[in-house]
């Protein structure tokens, strides 16, 4: 509101012990801090990654004897940058921890351990899906291992389109899992039904899928190699008419 920093070129912090000395030199900032009947003021930003996100300050404070507002309220300001570094960097380990580097959603370790909640706890609903790229070696032989990144990005981003990053998995290699809980076996099928409609109709994207849907989470294991048989099955399919022989790391 006050915009200080236009009219105190290279200052870093704004003390102001008396507003009357602003009153002849500063009119705008006077005038607002006189509306509100201000007195004094002291005001400091607050940075985060290098990037202004806040001001800290106050107004009618104390002169005490002995008392540096200015160097209180930077030294308060410090600790409140450094807070927030470490918060980012926190939230920057934990998402490298959950999520793939590549794709951008969540991890086998992350996989597993939902995988665990769903098998001993509360019991719900839950579909599951497999989804693996066809030819990914053949890309990587012919196209570059670049293309072949772009190709899983591509697979990932239409997963993800249908079922969020929420319940999007990258098992490994170009392995994809959606575990979708609280869902009805009609809705699970639609979703599924589009889904593999969508792949249909990508360009230069093959993908095998299987799913599997059940009533009780605590039979998820068998439901993840349900849905694991199913997909080996639609890929051992497409090999069988594109007359293709499949690779031993496709």
């Amino acid at each position: 509101m006050l915009n200080w920093e236009n009219e105190f070129v290279g200052a870093t912090s704004l003390v102001v012990d008396d507003v009357e000395t602003l009153k002849s030199g500063h009119k705008k900032i006077y005038q607002i801090l006189n509306d509100f009947g201000v007195h004094n003021i002291v005001e400091v930003p607050v940075y985060d990654n290098a990037q202004l996100a806040a001001y800290l300050g106050c107004t009618d404070y104390s002169n005490s004897k002995g008392l540096d507002v200015r160097e209180l309220f930077d030294t308060i300001s410090y600790f409140i940058t450094a807070e927030y570094n470490r918060r980012r960097l926190m939230r920057e380990i934990e998402r490298k921890s959950t999520y793939d580097g590549l794709c951008d959603v969540r991890n086998r370790s992350t996989l597993e351990r939902a995988i665990r909640v769903l098998k001993h706890g509360v019991d719900t609903s839950v579909g599951v899906i497999y989804a693996d790229a066809n030819g990914l070696k053949i890309v990587n032989d012919t196209k570059g291992h670049e293309a072949g990144d772009e190709l899983l990005k591509r697979l990932s981003n239409i997963l993800v389109s249908h079922f969020g990053d929420e319940y999007v998995y990258r098992a490994g290699g170009d392995e994809f899992v959606v575990v979708y809980p609280h869902s009805t076996k009609a809705e699970f099928e639609k979703r599924y039904k589009e889904l593999a409609e969508d792949f249909g109709k990508a360009e230069d994207l093959s993908v095998a899928l299987g799913g599997s849907w059940t009533a009780h989470s605590e039979e998820v294991s068998e439901l993840l190699r349900e849905a694991d048989k199913k997909m080996y099955e639609d890929k051992a399919n497409y090999y069988k008419k594109n007359n293709r022989r499949r690779p031993r790391s496709d």
